[in-house]
């Protein structure tokens, strides 16, 4: 999971706010927010950047990944062939997006975690 550091507000009085790849703030109280409003806000971009380190560092050694299954169902194609299935995870690499809707409950040993989701386009036909 990738952190980076961005600028937020008045680019006359320039706040820092540190943000995952997934679009959610931090908070710094240890709690992640989709909310822009309620992220930690630096005035010093060094501090933030200490910040964005360490958190980072954080994330790497915390780090689980899991694996689901997602089925993908062509129809009127006709042959499948190995390079069609190439080009078809290709296209659909380029051509969809997966978010998450953080305004939804989460339970509570999820509220100071950082869920982000990815998906791998590895298509193999189903046995």
């Amino acid at each position: 999971m990738k952190l980076k550091v961005v600028q937020v507000g008045n680019p006359a009085f320039p706040r820092y706010a540190i943000i995952t790849e997934c679009k959610v703030y931090f908070r710094n109280d240890g709690v992640w927010t989709p909310n822009q409003n309620k992220a930690a806000l630096y005035a010093s971009l060094s501090v933030a950047k200490d910040d964005w380190k360490r958190l980072q560092a954080e994330m790497e050694t915390g780090l689980v990944e899991l694996t689901g299954t997602l089925l993908v169902r062509v129809f009127g194609a006709g042959e499948l062939t190995t390079a069609r299935v190439e080009e078809l995870a290709r296209y659909l690499s380029e051509a969809s997006s997966f978010t998450l809707d953080y305004k939804k409950p989460r339970p509570s040993w999820l509220e100071k975690a950082v869920v982000s989701c990815q998906l791998i386009w590895d298509l193999k036909p189903k046995k």
